[in-house]
């Protein structure tokens, strides 16, 4: 506990080049070598309650606001040596006004008994596999900025207190069996932040780290030897495993046992000029169709020039109606560009300009962004900036009109899926 102190753009042909982009639902995902020594990483559900949500101005600001105080947190993970990483995977309005029911304790105790009060917010943690999950809300005088669990899964904090040295005492020490005495007074560690006079600065008490011409080794407070030896940092990353295995991450994925589609353009090497067709190999006859010339296939891959509109450079033509049949899709694809071209086109699904959905893999010739723009009736329905590692797999409800798709100028190594729904797939975490 910690105490309480006193306009869419003309989209032009073209593209491509050699780097590879992960595609599902019109999502990019890139794959990234890690270490061996990565940080063990626990899953965060961040929940609140309307009176919170209104008195920042909405849902998004009180997101905001716990993004920031989470990565503040990480950074004090980081800079303490602790090998440990919070993840937020979902925030979740409570269905109930929570505001001044009961104390945080109370809070944190509603939700480890499966409290009627708590119900939705703890399903919901389990729903996204949160390994940690917390409560922002208002509750009645207790003395406390927060409450969390030492060690376990549930914190509840006063909106006062969503701050990184304060998240980092409860969910980020806490909740991972920290405890008060192992904290150093001076410099002070996160630990005894409000305890023994004042408050702290962002690192846990390692040994190891010297601040100030001081060793930040912990338990010469004034409460105390504490149970770990004067070493927070140790703890966490001893114990950080083992809460981050606590609940099944859930990823997202496409249901790929029940593809409808699927072109796979691994054919020997040679040329493919306009006319050239591949086979869907789910249902053997539908054929996507080679435009216009340059295009050869690589033996793993078709690769297309690119160029601009009226050009005459190669793209690929699917077949009409592909997606329009559906009322929900999963579209995966994979690709690689050669060079940066002024709004290349992964994909173009349309019936004309008023009604289409549209991916470039790139904005202008920034390969760091794409757009995705869908438009319906001739009103964008969604136009958002992206860039590649920031994209999860999500499901796509395509235009209604949607019939031909164009990846005009982007190249190789593409695969297309369709099915038609996605689902959700469980991984363990090793």
């Amino acid at each position: 506990m910690v105490k309480r102190p006193e306009g869419r753009a003309p989209l032009r042909g073209g593209v491509a080049a050699d780097f590879r982009i992960a595609l599902a639902c019109f999502i990019i995902a890139l794959s990234f070598s890690t270490s061996a020594f990565a940080a063990a990483e626990s899953d965060l559900l961040v929940s609140y309650d309307n009176t919170y949500a209104s008195s920042v101005g909405g849902e998004d600001n009180a997101q905001v606001s716990a993004a920031n105080a989470i990565a503040g947190c990480n950074a004090i993970y980081d800079r303490s040596g602790a090998g440990a990483r919070i993840r937020i995977v979902g925030y979740h309005q409570a269905a109930q006004n929570l505001y001044q029911t009961t104390s945080k304790g109370g809070y944190v105790n509603w939700m480890n008994g499966y409290d009627a009060h708590m119900t939705d917010i703890v399903d919901a943690g389990n729903a996204r596999g949160a390994d940690l999950v917390t409560l922002i809300c208002v509750s009645t005088a207790d003395g406390a900025l927060a409450v969390a669990q030492q060690p376990g899964r549930y914190s509840a904090f006063d909106p006062s207190g969503l701050w990184s040295t304060v998240v980092a005492h409860e969910l980020g020490g806490h909740n991972f069996g920290c405890d008060h005495r192992d904290g150093h007074t001076n410099p002070k560690t996160v630990m005894l932040h409000n305890y023994c006079g004042g408050g702290a600065q962002g690192w846990f008490s390692n040994p190891n780290i010297w601040l100030n011409g001081a060793r930040l080794l912990g338990g010469d407070s004034c409460l105390g030897v504490g149970p770990n030896g004067g070493d927070n940092s140790y703890l966490i990353s001893a114990n950080c495993q083992g809460r981050a295995d606590a609940y099944t991450r859930i990823v997202t994925a496409p249901n790929l046992g029940n593809v409808v589609r699927r072109w796979s353009f691994n054919q020997t090497a040679s040329d493919a000029p306009a006319g050239t067709t591949v086979t869907d190999s789910i249902t053997g006859t539908e054929l996507a169709t080679v435009q216009g010339t340059g295009a050869n296939f690589t033996g793993s891959g078709l690769k297309i020039p690119g160029g601009a509109s009226g050009s005459g450079a190669a793209y690929l033509q699917l077949p009409g109606g592909v997606i329009s049949s559906y009322a929900n899709v999963t579209i995966e694809i994979w690709a690689k560009e050669i060079s940066a071209q002024n709004w290349a086109l992964v994909l173009d699904f349309n019936n004309g300009t008023a009604n289409y959905l549209t991916l470039t893999a790139s904005i202008g010739t920034d390969l760091n962004q794409q757009r995705f723009e869908s438009v319906v009736g001739g009103a964008t329905a969604a136009s958002r900036p992206r860039r590649a590692c920031c994209i999860i797999t999500r499901s796509l409800t395509p235009a209604p009109a949607a019939a031909a798709g164009r990846g005009r100028g982007f190249a190789t190594a593409i695969k297309l899926l369709i099915s038609k729904s996605p689902t959700r797939s469980r991984r363990c975490r090793t």
